[in-house]
């Protein structure tokens, strides 16, 4: 299907709104470049908040050199009235990093390496304070702290566990009653040479079992 005709007063129309060629070209459903070359051709030039590279003067590089690592490119763009890809490209041009900063924490840690050296894994202490398995992560890493220690573990009665481990109760069950992780119930189930329990649903009992 070939793109429909359009006139040049639709054009001139929907430029004087303020609409970038991609916008124009959604429109009247023609391809943008066809939109690009008939605006060129009528003397129109782009808009320049839509222009991807602009010259800047000496106050607004220096505004980019000293926001950059502060504010997204999309902010300082909307205080320099350009395009957000003029801003990254005169910040690559600065020899500014491109890794940008991300979100501070807000989580302690202290707090972090407190819980991760009472044996919570990474997923219980995010649960805990309510923040993302990500930035546990990396807090953990950051201060060295891999592994979680098997203080809790050693903290579980023994007997107990082999009890609820022997009658048949899930490790999510045995997790909650004696305070650790299903990690922990696996790691101390193969630590103690417990049988391993067989995968799959168990068998239902047969009607002619059960009227016995």
């Amino acid at each position: 299907m070939f793109p429909r005709k359009f006139t040049d007063e639709e054009l001139i129309e929907l430029y004087n709104k303020g609409l970038s060629d991609h916008a124009i070209a959604r429109i009247l459903k023609v391809y943008q470049s066809t939109v690009r070359r008939r605006r060129a051709k009528l003397g129109l030039p782009p808009h320049p908040q839509f222009c991807r590279f602009k010259r800047l003067s000496e106050e607004q590089i220096a505004l980019i050199r000293s926001m950059w690592t502060e504010k997204p490119a999309v902010e300082i763009a909307k205080m320099l009235g350009v395009h957000r890809h003029t801003v990254s490209s005169w910040a690559k041009k600065l020899g500014l990093s491109m890794k940008r900063r991300g979100r501070p924490s807000s989580v302690d840690p202290e707090l972090i390496k407190k819980l991760r050296m009472e044996g919570f894994t990474y997923r219980e202490i995010s649960e805990k304070l309510g923040v993302s398995f990500e930035s546990v992560k990396y807090q953990c890493k950051k201060m060295g702290l891999g592994r979680p220690s098997n203080t809790r573990i050693s903290n579980v009665d023994i007997e107990e566990f082999k009890r609820l481990y022997l009658e048949g109760l899930t490790y999510k069950d045995m997790a909650n009653r004696l305070k650790i992780s299903v990690s922990s119930i696996v790691a101390l189930r193969n630590k103690l040479g417990l049988p391993k329990r067989k995968r799959g649903r168990r068998k239902r009992s047969s009607p002619a079992t059960m009227t016995q």
